[in-house]
């Protein structure tokens, strides 16, 4: 939080998607290893 006043916008937004993108893998990886 106290670093975000330091990052551009567009860099801040990246990392969004970025994280959503990963999150989003991990949660279908989980879903493929239930019986």
């Amino acid at each position: 939080a106290a670093t975000e006043g330091a990052l551009p916008r567009r860099d801040n937004a990246y990392k969004v998607e970025l994280i959503r993108r990963v999150v989003a893998r991990a949660l279908t990886t989980l879903e493929g290893d239930r019986p």
